[in-house]
C-alpha cells in the first residue's frame, strides 16, 4: 500500500521508517567521520577549503553522501562551521544530520565541538 496516498497499514509504516532510522544511522557515520576531519584543521585550513568545498560528496558502504560545509560565524575571535550530511533522498533529506563546531583564529588548532 502506498503511503504517499494515505493509504497504509501499520506493517507498512513500521517497514518505511525502519528504512529511513536506517538511512539516517548511516549519515550520523559519515558526520563522525566529517566532524573528525574538519575540526582537526587550523583555521587558516578551514578558511582556504570553504570556499571550494561547501558541498561535495563523500562514500560510504557503496553509496554516495552529499555533505554541506557552512561558515555560520564569523567574529574577531573565532568562526563558527556547520557540517551537515544526508543522501539527498525526499523528504528525509530536509532534516540532514548535523553537527557544528568552533575555531579559534589566534590560538591553538584546537576546535571546541558544538553538540546539538
Amino acid at each position: 500500500m502506498s503511503i504517499a496516498s494515505g493509504n497504509f497499514d501499520e506493517k507498512s509504516l513500521v517497514a518505511v521508517l525502519g528504512q529511513i532510522r536506517a538511512r539516517r544511522n548511516n549519515w550520523r557515520v559519515v558526520l563522525k567521520a566529517e566532524i573528525k576531519k574538519w575540526p582537526a584543521m587550523s583555521y587558516n585550513q578551514v578558511m582556504s577549503q570553504l570556499p571550494d568545498s561547501e558541498c561535495y560528496e563523500v562514500e560510504f558502504k557503496s553509496k554516495k553522501y552529499q555533505v554541506e560545509v557552512e561558515l555560520l560565524e564569523d567574529t574577531e575571535l573565532y568562526i563558527h562551521v556547520g557540517i551537515s550530511v544526508d543522501d539527498g533522498s525526499l523528504p528525509a533529506s530536509l532534516w540532514p544530520a548535523a553537527s557544528s563546531f568552533v575555531c579559534l583564529k589566534n590560538g591553538p588548532t584546537t576546535a571546541i565541538l558544538v553538540q546539538k
